[in-house]
């Protein structure tokens, strides 16, 4: 056996050429490129038993009921439209609760303990997925639905202590990355292990198990050589048509096709379980490793990023001494000299796309700027509270001009969002502001408020809010005109004020508009499946007689 300084001695030539010989791997930690000598890396093998094999039945059936329950089960839908055509409700609820499920029982049956935080991301999800089962569907379930993909995903690093570092921490990010990446990837093998382990005691049922997954796998080139072969030939199409009539109540191909998507779920699903109970390619990243990029990044000349910032300082100080005149109107108790909608419109969205730039500026400084032995620079500091301190002058200014508006003309989503990210951004801003001041591990606040904030919004029921604050104000006669059109809009949530329209409206023609669109309200939905079923629904049913 050649040892590592044999290897490396030009005099050891007789060792190392027969070991290539043999057909294996030269010796040494420098062997050069070796496929010349018949050598084969050896093949990766996954300790997979029929555990394994159960749970990679489950996630296969969790990826069927992906594209059978959240997704829509035929068509292409418009992207600006999916929620309104297909209404993903209670399924949403019931998908990730049973994923959740499904993890925790293999999680049982592999000795993993899941303690402590992990039981509290379990709440947090649930907390994200209930309100798809309450409530009717508004823009905000669509973030609601990515950041239960992303909680779900993550979860299972805390789950299974394989975390990078603390749950809701600065480095809750990278654990997100190792769990939608890197884990799969170092395991991708692992779902085809899983279904050859329950079959190696009978080979027939092993057979059966291939055939069906080839045939699923191939599903996409049969049905586009099938479509080809129906639309060359309108004998064969007319035939195979009324063939597929007799099978149009079971849906065959709609099965097959929605379980051949389900494996883009299912295989990379079955790695990320696998490889972190096994704690086998888990481990790619560390916080060591997180830390080590991080001080590599911090290699941009002080002066380099402070001259941008000063910059920005002193023009954000020439802006407020202009326009302050205008710019504060809105906190006196005087209205402006101009119209109302001129002024809350007039530069409200260019003030929260500057208070954004900022706040990826301070960003960048963080990340890039060279340290004093170790230490934030002291001038990055006092400039860091300067501009924060004036991108919460603009958040304010920004907000009260909004408010003003909302005021004069009543509440809509992008109203109430606008300002629900304006509030998001200037509490962010006052956290990086106080630790410009006090070093403190500023990330970790920072996500568990965004994570409070958001769920408060999803559990808002906002449409709801949107149109009691519009009647209300029109029927205490606070507004002269009701946007009626604009409740429509609106999910089912509508349905309790539009009733208040249509029965103490004090002008006729509201009242008959009211009733219009309650009219409207009363078939919408009468024939979508149970997927989108949800609480606010069933209430609205109940109300308008249904």
């Amino acid at each position: 056996m050649p040892t590592i300084d044999d290897t490396i001695n030009p005099a050891a030539g007789s060792a190392e050429t027969a070991a290539t010989a043999e057909g294996s791997a030269p010796a040494g930690p420098y062997p050069g490129p070796y496929y010349h000598t018949g050598y084969k890396p050896p093949k990766r093998e996954y300790r997979a038993d029929r555990v394994d094999g159960a749970m990679a039945l489950a996630v296969t059936v969790l990826g069927y009921l992906w594209w059978s329950w959240i997704w829509p089960r035929s068509g292409v839908p418009d992207i600006d439209r999916f929620f309104l055509l297909y209404h993903p409700a209670v399924s949403v609820t019931a998908f990730f609760a049973l994923a959740l499920t499904c993890s925790l029982i293999y999680f049982w049956y592999r000795k993993v303990h899941v303690m402590g935080p992990a039981i509290v991301g379990i709440g947090l999800i649930m907390a994200l997925a209930l309100p798809f089962a309450l409530y009717d569907t508004t823009p905000v379930h669509f973030f609601a639905g990515i950041a239960l993909v992303v909680s779900y995903m993550t979860w299972h690093a805390y789950a299974s202590g394989t975390a990078v570092g603390r749950p809701m921490g600065g480095l809750t990010g990278a654990d997100f990355l190792n769990q939608a990446w890197l884990v799969p990837i170092n395991n991708l093998g692992v779902w085809f292990a899983s279904l050859r382990a329950l079959g190696r005691e009978n080979k027939k049922s092993n057979q059966w198990l291939f055939a069906v997954v080839g045939l699923i796998i191939g599903l996409p080139v049969i049905a586009a050589v099938m479509g080809l072969l129906m639309s060359s030939d309108a004998h064969f199409g007319d035939w195979m048509t009324r063939l597929s009539e007799l099978f149009a109540q079971i849906d065959v191909w709609g099965f097959l096709w929605r379980l051949s998507l389900g494996l883009f779920i299912a295989v990379p699903l079955a790695g990320l379980l696998y490889g972190n109970t096994r704690r086998d390619g888990a481990s790619s990243m560390s916080a060591e490793k997180v830390e080590g990029w991080g001080k590599r990044a911090h290699r941009v000349a002080k002066v380099a990023i402070a001259t941008p910032i000063s910059v920005l300082c002193l023009m954000y100080l020439v802006f407020f001494v202009a326009t302050g005149s205008s710019l504060f109107v809105a906190f006196t108790d005087r209205g402006p000299a101009f119209a109302y909608a001129e002024y809350a419109r007039s530069g409200f969205f260019q003030l929260v796309t500057v208070a954004a730039i900022n706040l990826g500026v301070l960003a960048a400084a963080r990340l890039f700027m060279k340290r004093d032995e170790g230490v934030y620079p002291r001038s990055a500091r006092v400039l860091g509270v300067v501009l924060s301190a004036q991108t919460l002058l603009l958040v304010v200014t920004a907000i009260s001009k909004l408010l003003l508006y909302i005021d004069q003309f009543g509440l809509t989503r992008l109203r109430l969002y606008t300002v629900w990210f304006c509030g998001v951004l200037f509490v962010v801003f006052a956290l990086i502001a106080v630790w410009h001041v006090s070093r403190f591990a500023v990330g970790r606040p920072i996500l568990i408020f965004m994570v409070i904030a958001f769920m408060g919004l999803l559990w808002a029921n906002t449409d709801a809010l949107i149109a009691r604050y519009n009647v209300h104000r029109y029927m205490s006669g606070q507004v002269q005109t009701m946007d009626v059109a604009y409740l429509y809009e609106l999910s089912t949530a509508s349905v309790p004020a539009l009733i208040d329209l249509r029965e103490q409206a004090p002008e006729q023609s509201v009242r008959e508009w009211a009733d219009d669109i309650l009219k409207s309200r009363a078939k919408d939905r009468a024939d979508h499946p149970w997927t989108s079923w949800n609480w606010q629904l069933e209430r609205k049913n109940q109300i308008l007689g249904r």
